[in-house]
């Protein structure tokens, strides 16, 4: 479809508050309006999970309905501040299931994990 591409490094200068120059979109092109896209058949066992009560691979943006595991390393990251000479956070109990994050990907890293550990409840897993 001759579409152009930014030069090298202009994602760079962007992200960065540089000017990039932007490239022109010819004006004169004649080939096809539309793109075909082929799919295929879900395979049966992603299907099933996808259809399972309860699972979900959205992560919520807060920590709600929080699992047992999950409160443990919460509270394992609240008692032990990080020391980056260290390494990053992680759950300190002999009982608590072992996430590293830093400080500031904790949360993020909790909420995850906590989706992860639902949805595999929700298949009838135990942890």
């Amino acid at each position: 479809m001759k579409i152009p591409l930014p030069p090298n490094g202009h994602w760079m200068k962007l992200k960065h508050g540089k000017v990039s120059p932007k490239a022109e979109i010819p004006n004169d092109y004649e080939g096809e309006d539309t793109i075909n896209l082929q799919t295929t058949d879900i395979d049966p066992l992603v299907k099933d999970i996808l259809e399972t009560q309860g699972f979900t691979l959205k992560v919520p943006n807060k920590l709600i309905n929080l699992d047992q595991l999950i409160l443990e390393a919460q509270h394992s990251f609240s008692e032990k501040p990080s020391n980056y000479l260290s390494g990053p956070n992680r759950g300190t109990s002999p009982h608590c299931i072992d996430i590293r994050a830093t400080p500031k990907n904790a949360n993020r890293a909790l909420r995850i994990m906590n989706t992860l550990i639902g949805n595999f409840k929700a298949r009838g897993f135990t942890i």
